[in-house]
């Protein structure tokens, strides 16, 4: 469900998330990765909520999204970042969120923010152009949420890889109580 812009108004004045929702791949890159049968390739819908940081995860995700690209595997890379984007290189999509200034740190190069289901609707518009055949999520963050309720409510099945020790890395950023409670999470 896309916005109505009167042709007067111009794109400029438009938020970065509005933008995304008018802008939509180029035709040629739409009838290339349509398609289903890219050499026996699934197609991946890859969301990141570290992807930019300075972090085993981080790293992760960009050697498999590089991998992906390299070998022009039909991929849609969702990550969050400074500025918003939608880039198109053939199989291989982008598409790149800011976090909302009502975000919480929860590392110093990591954030959450709290209001992101408003990416929701753009999320799936993007989701259904590149109609993947799975949707992976790497952590149980903004992204892997929405990516849960993405493939819930268009039907595509999900994948979900953490690649941190969760329970360590709550006990050791626990702010409340004492260190036998940490101990013991």
């Amino acid at each position: 469900m896309g916005i109505m812009v009167p042709e007067i108004v111009p794109q400029q004045l438009l938020s970065g998330v509005e933008r995304m929702k008018l802008s939509s791949p180029p035709q040629e890159t739409r009838e290339l990765t349509s398609a289903r049968e890219t050499r026996g390739v699934p197609r991946v819908a890859f969301l990141a909520d570290s992807f930019h940081e300075v972090n085993g995860a981080a790293r992760t995700c960009r050697e498999f999204a590089a991998f992906a690209k390299r070998n022009r595997c039909p991929f849609f890379s969702v990550r969050f970042a400074k500025r918003e984007s939608v880039t198109y290189d053939g199989p291989y999509w982008t598409m790149e969120l800011r976090r909302s200034p009502l975000s919480i740190g929860v590392d110093p190069d990591l954030r959450f923010d709290l209001t992101f289901l408003h990416l929701c609707d753009v999320l799936e518009k993007r989701l259904r152009e590149f109609a993947p055949d799975v949707i992976h999520v790497m952590a149980p963050a903004e992204l892997g949420i929405l990516g849960a309720i993405a493939a819930w409510r268009l039907r595509i099945p999900l994948v979900a890889a953490w690649h941190t020790n969760l329970h360590e890395y709550a006990a050791r950023r626990l702010p409340l109580g004492s260190s036998r409670i940490r101990d013991r999470v």
